[in-house]
């Protein structure tokens, strides 16, 4: 194989990212779906939590989200089970405190969404059971995902963009 094709197949692999496990401290929360973890060799991953849609920052139950996610493993060994890596290149991973499922946990406390894409039914039926009962972000009637509440966010600054003309002289 021509050295091209050996440098191609190793950038696709670095860009696809780390399908495996890795084990690490929680070494801060951003928000209800992404955290950051430092391994054993003192090197940070950024991980996105898989198949689940946290509220975001700014949004209704976006800092409940984020408080209840520190709670059950900021500063906690954890495991990390990773599929790929994002856009952003954060790492696509499960997290498990034990036995325990944190993303799954997530969702069954009504603190997150499961997200449109996923194709694990456990998190459609860990909402629907949430939904049910009116637990956390459930309790409001008309709870906006994630997706919808950042593409509104999104036009709202287009739209503020498009009416700030500069001046001129």
């Amino acid at each position: 194989m021509g050295k091209f094709w050996m440098a191609a197949l190793l950038l696709l692999g670095a860009w696809c990212g780390m399908a495996g496990e890795l084990v690490g401290r929680v070494v801060h929360i951003a928000d209800g779906d992404t955290v950051t973890v430092l391994d054993a060799a003192k090197t940070q991953h950024r991980i996105r939590l898989l198949d689940i849609d946290a509220p975001e920052s700014k949004q209704a139950f976006g800092q409940k989200s984020k408080a209840y996610l520190a709670s059950l493993i900021a500063g906690k060994e954890v495991r990390v089970e990773s599929s790929s890596r994002d856009k952003y290149r954060r790492v696509l991973g499960t997290i498990f405190l034990g036995e325990t499922n944190v993303n799954l946990k997530m969702v069954e406390a009504g603190l997150a969404w499961r997200y449109v894409h996923s194709k694990n039914p456990v998190y459609g039926k860990a909402e629907a059971e949430a939904r049910a009962a009116r637990k956390g972000l459930w309790a409001d009637p008309h709870a906006v995902n994630p997706s919808e509440f950042r593409k509104a966010a999104r036009k709202a600054a287009r739209r503020a963009k498009e009416g700030a003309s500069p001046d001129k002289k």
